[in-house]
């Protein structure tokens, strides 16, 4: 007959039940469907702060599995992220002392030994804390250690009286300190569940349902074990999830059932599965454009594999929970191989415009201008036109496929500046994978509408000061420039960047007058180089080249081919920036008229580039 009985375990049991033998003979170990470590630093003081303090941090929840080698076996169901909190405090505790663990008094010793602003003082005071291994004095925790710390950052200077007085005055607050660190006697209330072990997913899901911290993912890896478990035949997938278990194990915590010796020969279920997938789409560098760059957290889900993987059999998102009584029915290495194919697809019709590499200034992270939902419609679109159900081809797939290349990039531009995925897109991916919407043309008029609507609310913007360009603009910019680039410009070395053609020094100044100006508006952009942009500094191009003109540094020749090739891809004339020449109040208005001007001339050439034609 299931039941519970409640414990009470001191700080120091719990710690002591982690380790692989425990003295106590109490052993903990993790389940497979346990949750990732998803604690912040913030969460797990705040945590440790509560212990301390004496107030509740909830029961741990333990399933008793029975004796073995001597010790008793016990599942932990509900208390990681406060288990792993505890050991990670346990193993650092200097790490979590914060400028609130020191009380005024304190504060007030040390401002009237060195004569400094408290803030610098206590900042220091804790920069040396957290220096330290931990708060016995073996470890160099001393009134003396802290009070010279302090004064060599400081430079004051105390002599040797100042020192012992400053010294001998803090040594009660340093114990005060030390004894609050101690928390292994504290007691935590421990509820100990003795019942079948089948049931602890459905525990799991159940105390956690209304739970801020267990996203559905992580309710799927409970719920989702009760299902047969299966062979893996993608090696890199089975790394991916073997290192989620390492993570777990390098907070020193043991996992039930896992053996990283045959791994590669282990059963998995569906929840890892996914995760693994997820996780291989999300760490492959060809696919950061379409999936953003990899955050390195092995433990952590990426909700793209549990998607794909969901959407690709025609299945309603908010419906995923059932997952696995599809998947069960058909052959999952067949479907994984079906999945990865049109993401790389994909990849390869968007990759022209979101992977163009011109104005690229770094390897840091890639701009994702599209939603999950937006990508994960596109690649499950390209999956139904290629495979049938029972995952063939299907016949003539390639002529769909073809027609997907030319409207797809559209499409996708079309959608993002007309804010079509804001919200969450659950519905909105599900239709499209089964309508023909993606194969059709958008048409100039219907182009118009969403141009003219997004430039509107563009030019109508108050800036006063240089801001973050706008993702969608840097976009429609890649769009037409990809065009214009030559496949050599585009691996060379040169790099090129987003400027402004009318200056934002200039623009700033004028803006104070009049509550701001739409200083980064779409048709005051444009693509320049690099060296080009930084030494014009505040100047128009053709004032920078006028006066390396009148310096002798470039003939009329030179200039006259320099600015052709520069207009070819600002698409501006001489006459069109001669207002910034002489730049006032009075020319506000003239800057307007060139940008509505300059955006007609963008509309222009992006409809020619990418061939929409009048419709």
């Amino acid at each position: 007959m299931p039941c519970t009985e409640v414990e009470s375990w001191t700080i120091n049991d719990l710690l002591d039940a982690f380790k692989q033998q425990p003295l106590k003979k109490k052993k903990i170990i993790i389940p497979q469907y346990q949750r990732n470590l998803v604690w912040n630093n913030s969460k797990k003081k705040l945590l440790i702060d509560s212990i301390k303090s004496g107030m509740p941090i909830g029961a741990f929840l333990l399933f008793n599995e029975g004796a073995e080698d001597g010790n008793i076996r016990y599942h932990l169901v509900d208390g990681l992220q406060r288990s792993t909190s505890i050991k990670n405090y346990n193993e650092n505790p200097t790490l979590f002392f914060s400028p609130d663990n020191i009380d005024k008094n304190f504060r007030n010793i040390l401002v009237e030994t060195f004569k400094d602003d408290e803030k610098k003082l206590v900042k220091l005071f804790v920069e040396w804390v957290q220096t330290l291994k931990g708060f016995n004095e073996n470890d160099g925790f001393s009134s003396y250690s802290a009070i010279t710390y302090i004064d060599e950052k400081t430079d004051n200077k105390l002599d040797k009286n100042q020192t012992k007085l400053a010294t001998n005055s803090i040594i009660t607050y340093l114990d005060e300190i030390k004894q609050l660190s101690n928390i292994n006697d504290i007691k935590v209330p421990i509820i100990i569940y003795h019942g079948n072990k089948s049931d602890l997913p459905t525990i799991f899901e159940r105390i956690n349902s209304k739970g801020t911290q267990l996203n559905k993912y992580q309710i799927y890896a409970a719920t989702w074990s009760i299902y047969d478990s299966f062979d893996i035949n993608n090696t890199e997938i089975i790394k991916k999830i073997q290192a989620k278990y390492e993570a777990l194990i390098e907070e020193g915590l043991e996992i039930d059932n896992y053996d990283p010796l045959n791994f590669n020969t282990a059963s998995f279920n569906y929840f890892e599965y996914l995760f693994g997938l997820g996780k291989l789409l999300c760490e492959d560098e060809n696919y950061s454009n379409l999936f953003g760059k990899n955050n390195n957290k092995k433990d952590q889900t990426e909700s793209i594999g549990f998607n794909l993987g969901c959407i690709c059999l025609g299945n309603d998102l908010k419906k995923m929970g059932k997952l696995p009584t599809y998947l069960q029915k058909i052959d999952l290495n067949k479907y994984e191989k079906c999945i990865l194919d049109s993401v790389k697809i994909t990849n390869k019709i968007l990759n022209p415009f979101i992977g163009f590499k011109a104005n690229t200034k770094s390897k840091g992270n890639p701009v994702i201008y599209h939603t999950e939902m937006q990508i994960i419609s596109i690649i499950g679109k390209i999956f139904k036109s290629k495979y049938d159900e029972n995952l063939n081809l299907r016949n003539g797939y390639s002529q769909s496929i073809d027609k997907l290349k030319r409207t797809i990039p559209l499409h996708y531009l079309y959608d993002i500046l007309r804010n079509y995925w804001s919200g969450t897109g659950d519905n909105k991916a599900l239709e499209l994978i089964k309508s023909d919407k993606y194969k059709t043309e958008i048409k100039q008029s219907q182009w118009d509408l969403v141009f003219d609507e997004w430039f509107e609310n563009d030019i109508s913007k108050k800036e006063k000061s240089r801001i973050t360009i706008k993702p969608q603009s840097i976009l429609l910019l890649r769009f037409i420039y990809t065009h214009l680039f030559s496949a050599h410009e585009e691996l060379s070395h040169e790099i090129y960047e987003i400027e402004h053609l009318c200056p934002v020094s200039k623009l700033k100044n004028a803006a104070k007058n009049v509550d701001g100006l739409p200083i980064s508006c779409i048709s005051n952009l444009c693509l320049i180089e690099k060296d080009l942009n930084r030494s014009k500094n505040n100047k128009t191009i053709y004032q920078y080249y006028d006066e390396r003109k009148t310096e002798g540094e470039f003939t009329e020749k030179q200039i006259k081919e320099e600015i052709e090739h520069i207009e070819s891809r600002t698409f501006t004339q001489r006459t069109d920036l001669e207002f910034m020449n002489d730049f006032k109040d009075d020319s506000i208005q003239d800057y307007y008229n060139f940008l509505e001007k300059r955006f007609y001339i963008i509309k222009d050439k992006f409809y020619k580039l990418n061939k929409i034609v009048n419709d």
